[in-house]
This record gives C-alpha cells, sequence and structure tokens, in this order.
C-alpha cells in the first residue's frame, strides 16, 4: 500500500462519500419508491456551495438485506483487525452499513492518534522539567562543544524548513484534494442531470400524450388510464430524487468546507510559529521560545489527530474504489452494493417500461387511424365532415415499433419513421382555400399536417425514453457511473489524500523535533554565551596582572 500501513484511519465521504455518506446518514426515511437511495446524492461544486442534483440508480428486485451475498468486495483490502470481535480479522469486506468493517477501519486508523496522545503527555513532561530546571537551578555550566553548537544550529534551520515544506505540501494538496472532490461531484451531477432530463422529458411527452387527438379521434381511454398512473410514478421518482440529493448534498459541503479551513488554518499557524521560533531561538529570547514551544505543542497535537483522520480517508477511499472496480468488473453477481446503492423498486420500474410502450402504441394508433380514416378516404361524399376535397397518391403509415401486446414489431416497407415522417408527408400537404378544402393534389391540409407532426413529436418523445427507463432496469447506467468513478476519479481522491496525509505527517513530525531542537539550541547559546563571558573575564583578569 505505498507508505500507508495496513493499518490506520478514519472517516470518509465520497462517492465514495456517496455511497457512505448516505447509507449512515439516512436509513429508514426514504420513501418506498427509491430503496437505500442514500449514497447516491449530488450536486455541482464550485468550491463553496452544491447545486441540487441527483446520483444513478439501480434497479433491483426487492429484496431485503441479508448476509447472502456472494461477491465480497474488497476483500483482501479490508483485511483487518475488529477491536469489538476479539480482534480477530474483519472479513465481510467493503460495507459501511457493517459496524464491524467501520471498526475496524477505525481500529486500523490509531497509529497517529496514539501519536497525538503520547506526545501531549511526553512532551507535557519534559516541558515541565525544563522549566523546573530553569527557574530552581541557577547555577550555570562552564564549557561548551562548537559542534554540538554548530550541529545544533544545522538541525534548527533544516527542521524550519521541512516544516515549511511539509506545510506548503498540505495547503496544495489540500487544494488538488478538493478539486478532485470538485471533479467528482460535477461528474455526479452530470450523471444525475441525464436522469433528471430523461425523466423530465418522459414525464413532458406523457403529459403531452393525454391529450392528443384529432378532431374525435382520441387515445384510447385505457392508454389515457395508463397516462394517469405513469406521471405519477415519474413525478413521484422525480422529487424523490431531488429530496435526497439535497440532504447528502448539504451533508458532503458541510464537512468539506471547514475541512478546508481547518487544514489551511493549520498549515497557516505551523510556518508562522516554525519562523517566530527561529527568530526567538537565535535571538535568545528563552522565555518567548519556551512560550512558543507550549503553543507548538497544541499544534503539533492537532495535526497529528488530522493526519490520522486523512490517513483513514484514503484507506475508506481507497476501500470504496477498489470495491466499485471489482463490483463492474461483475456486476452481475449478488453484493453488498446491490443494498446500499441508491435502488429503484424493479416493479415500479416495469410498470413505467410497460405503460410507456402501451402508450406509444397508442399515440402512434391515433395518428394512422386519422390517415386511415380521414387523409387516405376518398369522401363518397361532398357534405361528409371528413372531406375537404382531399386527392394524390395516399398517404403513407406512420411506422408502430410496438404490437399491441408491447412486443417489439418490424416496420412495413411502405411506412415512414419518425425520422422521415415529417419530410415525406410534407408532400403530401396541399393548398387549401378560404373554405378550408383542399384547391390542390394533396391528403393533407397545413393544419391537419400539424396536428399529425404533433403526434409523431410525441410518440418519438415517449419510444426515445424508453432506452434509458431499460438501462435503469438493467443497471447499466449504475455500471457506466461506478465504472467512471472508478476509472476518472478514484486515482486522483486517493493521490491527493496521501499527499495531504503526507504534508501533515511531515510538517507534524518536523514541527515535534523542532519544539524539541528550540530548547537544546537555546541550552546550548546559553552554554556558548556564558563559556565566553567566563573566558573573557579571565582573560581581562590575566592582562590585568
Amino acid at each position: 500500500m505505498g507508505f500507508i500501513p495496513n493499518h490506520f484511519f478514519l472517516l470518509l465521504l465520497f462517492p465514495l462519500s456517496f455511497l457512505l455518506f448516505s447509507s449512515i446518514s439516512f436509513s429508514d426515511a426514504t420513501p418506498n419508491i427509491i430503496r437505500h437511495f442514500q449514497d447516491e446524492q449530488v450536486y455541482a461544486f464550485d468550491g463553496k456551495r452544491l447545486m441540487v442534483g441527483w446520483k444513478m440508480m439501480k434497479i433491483t428486485a426487492e429484496t431485503p438485506i441479508v448476509n447472502s451475498t456472494n461477491l465480497i468486495l474488497a476483500a483482501e483490502r479490508t483485511h483487518r483487525r475488529d477491536p469489538t470481535d476479539n480482534f480477530r480479522y474483519y472479513i465481510g469486506g467493503w460495507n459501511p452499513s457493517n459496524p464491524h468493517y467501520l471498526f475496524s477501519a477505525c481500529y486500523a486508523s490509531l497509529g497517529p492518534f496514539l501519536v497525538a496522545v503520547l506526545w501531549f503527555i511526553v512532551f507535557a513532561l519534559w516541558l515541565f522539567c525544563m522549566c523546573m530546571c530553569c527557574c530552581c537551578g541557577s547555577r550555570h555550566t562552564y564549557g561548551y562543544s562548537q559542534t554540538a553548537y554548530t550541529l545544533s544550529l544545522t538541525f534548527l534551520v533544516l527542521f524550519t524548513l521541512a516544516v515549511i515544506v511539509g506545510s506548503v505540501l498540505t495547503c496544495v494538496a489540500q487544494a488538488r484534494f478538493e478539486t478532485s472532490v470538485g471533479n467528482l461531484i460535477s461528474y455526479i451531477l452530470h450523471r444525475a442531470d441525464t436522469v433528471a432530463i430523461s425523466l423530465m422529458d418522459l414525464f413532458n411527452n406523457i403529459l403531452a400524450a393525454k391529450d392528443v387527438g384529432i378532431q374525435n379521434i382520441i387515445l384510447p381511454e385505457k392508454q389515457r388510464n395508463d397516462v394517469e398512473q405513469i406521471q405519477n410514478k415519474i413525478n413521484g421518482v422525480y422529487h424523490s430524487f431531488c429530496d435526497i440529493t439535497t440532504k447528502n448534498g448539504n451533508g458532503i459541503i458541510s464537512w468539506l468546507n471547514p475541512l478546508k479551513l481547518i487544514l489551511t488554518t493549520i498549515a497557516a499557524i505551523m510556518i508562522v510559529v516554525a519562523l517566530l521560533g527561529l527568530v526567538f531561538s537565535v535571538t535568545g529570547v528563552e522565555c518567548l521560545v519556551y512560550s512558543l514551544a507550549m503553543v507548538g505543542w497544541i499544534i503539533v497535537t492537532i495535526t497529528f489527530i488530522m493526519s490520522g483522520i486523512f490517513l483513514l480517508v484514503n484507506n475508506l477511499v481507497g476501500d470504496t474504489c477498489t470495491a466499485m472496480n471489482e463490483w463492474t468488473q461483475n456486476p452481475t453477481a449478488d453484493s453488498i452494493i446491490e443494498n446500499i446503492v441508491p435502488n429503484v423498486d424493479n416493479h415500479i420500474t416495469r410498470q413505467i417500461l410497460s405503460a410507456t410502450k402501451d402508450v406509444t402504441y397508442g399515440v402512434i394508433e391515433v395518428a394512422n387511424t386519422c390517415i386511415s380514416n380521414v387523409s387516405n378516404a376518398n369522401g363518397a361524399s361532398n357534405t361528409s365532415v371528413l372531406y375537404y376535397n382531399q386527392s394524390g397518391p395516399l398517404v403513407p403509415f406512420l411506422c408502430n415499433p410496438y404490437n399491441k401486446d408491447g412486443t417489439d414489431r418490424q416496420c412495413a416497407p411502405n411506412e415512414v419513421n419518425f425520422k422521415n415522417a415529417s419530410q415525406v408527408w410534407e408532400k403530401h400537404v396541399c393548398h387549401v382555400s378560404f373554405t378550408g378544402s383542399c384547391d390542390t393534389p394533396g391528403r393533407l391540409t397545413p393544419t391537419g399536417y400539424k396536428q399529425i407532426i404533433t403526434l409523431v413529436n410525441v410518440s418519438s418523445g415517449l419510444y426515445d425514453g424508453i432506452p434509458f427507463v431499460i438501462e435503469l432496469m438493467n443497471g447499466t447506467f449504475l455500471t457506466k457511473t461506478l465504472f467512471d468513478l472508478s476509472k476518472d476519479f478514484c486515482s486522483g481522491l486517493e493521490e491527493y489524500s496521501e499527499w495531504v496525509y503526507f504534508g501533515l505527517i511531515t510538517s507534524s513530525t518536523m514541527l515535534m523535533l523542532l519544539l524539541v531542537q528550540w530548547i537544546i539550541y537555546s541550552k546550548q547559546r546559553k552554554r556558548r554565551a556564558y563559556t565566553k563571558k567566563i573566558d573573557a573575564i579571565l582573560y581581562w583578569k590575566q592582562v590585568s596582572c
């Protein structure tokens, strides 16, 4: 695992935050339409706030969450000791809804936290002893080592530079980590917008289909009932996505912005403390050195804690990315992702698909009935209300892609399709007189042409929305989304979270050594000054004699 041991780190918020954050935060609050929607929420991220968006869906049967998963995700990576299970190794794989997984990850992250506690106690005792020596021990020591003095000054400068480098690295890494998170959220929002636009287009076309018709030829009662039923279901799914997305998005941003502020503030304070400590040590202001050491003592403790948090972030992000990658390689297998990612009820999506096909069939039948009974009718009686002097070649029928039972249907050779219907039918439009009758050959009036094209547009919109519904049903949409997250975004999140961790560890360790070096150098400088003073006194005594 590179420089990060297999044991360390706590807290995750991504897609990763979406998969984990939501599963813990929103358990039973989601509507029945959407199962375990939590993980899949998103927004457009501009660095400060999040715009409402949503997340991908996976359609699976409504099955209870049980321990029957066949594919254990990230099994090797999550093989850590679990303190809640007698320190036995956790073998359940990636599962943010499992407390044993979370406890094992927390236990693996104890390193920096333990260092922080030990440092806090040991340095406090050492600093107390040094202060007592300064206050109680008034006797100065004669003699000093020039080599020791030079080395202490050299280390003082080197540790100061190392603290500055570590702090700068932390700031740069934090900015890049934030950018990676922003890119991740923007991508998820893009995918969410795909869902939103597709659902709303389908909803609008369903709504338009309700009132389609030409003269007394309207949508049959069955299809009108389908429209009522399907528009309510689509609308319910849409609003459920929006509501849950808003909650999770606000939670993510409320975590990200304070984190940025904390990291940049700590880095800035460490640089200031390191530089002031160098100045006070070199100038020999010992009381300020000890005062600043106490400030640094607290800063180092906080920085080690932040290091532990970010190491945990890195491990959990890595776990999630590994789990997503393994799942995308075998999306048909049962796994914990099936129970965590947002799922749309399979029964509802099948209803939407069936009703959409049925309404599409009905709208096209309205168009073809109009062509058959009106446009292509020869009008034996001039008194017929359907007669407007239509003549010329017959208007071809619009191809219906579905049979009455919803099965696919092949187009007949003489039928037009959605793409060429408007151009073909335009050739059959006649010029009408002020009475509304054709005074040139043709079987469609301009008004009739517009009405029938409206039917084509509605049915075409419904037909174009069906592949998206199928993608939701067979999991293609979710698989593509998780594959892209794993392939394009995980590496950046892992890399820059490692950078932040490395920067924090470097700066905190170097500042820890620097605090000690301040006091060591102050002692060396004091000895040197006292020795030179005594030597000067002895020299003048010898000269005066």
